[in-house]
């Protein structure tokens, strides 16, 4: 996945913390998720 921002540098710095954080939450919530997978 690729996600380009533009725009002034702190802006950017803002949006690209911002969607980080929802990468590491989704991270937290899918890695408990695949361990629990049945394995073939």
């Amino acid at each position: 996945m690729i996600i380009v921002l533009r725009g002034r540098q702190d802006i950017f710095e803002i949006e690209q913390r911002f969607i980080l954080n929802i990468f590491k939450r989704f991270e937290d919530y899918i890695i408990p998720v695949i361990a629990e997978l049945p394995e073939e």
